[in-house]
């Protein structure tokens, strides 16, 4: 996977499409939203009723590429009976539980940083 990944500035990284990939060849069931479906509510909200497991990639500042993107993942717990995400590698965040995945990423919408496309997977 790390072999088809893209290079900026000497550090090694990885496309989020080589990551579908992979994980659609390893039998995973995986949905990618891009652009401004990425950011869309109710594309997340019809996204979050399918999958259990998100990759969020975001431009870490959209007005400078060079200044690389993150790459974040969410999943999903139950708590009292009630499905709740967490964003993962971040320390703003957290294991703070949140309601939805735009809660999770509305952390990223200030600033410059921008969401690239979020895949779901499943099982």
């Amino acid at each position: 996977m790390e072999g088809r990944g893209p290079c900026l500035n000497g550090m090694l990284g990885t496309s989020p499409v080589i990551i579908e990939e992979y994980l659609k060849d390893e039998g995973y069931d995986v949905r990618m939203l891009e652009g401004n479906d990425a950011r869309d509510a109710s594309s997340l909200e019809e996204l979050q009723d399918d999958y259990d497991t998100y990759i969020v990639t975001v431009y870490n500042n959209e007005n400078d590429i060079s200044s690389c993107v993150h790459f974040m993942c969410i999943t999903t717990v139950e708590i009292e009976g009630e499905t709740k995400y967490i964003l993962r590698n971040d320390s703003m965040v957290g294991t703070l539980p949140k309601d939805s995945i735009s809660d999770c990423l509305e952390i990223y919408s200030g600033g410059d940083s921008k969401t690239i496309c979020i895949m779901g997977i499943s099982n």
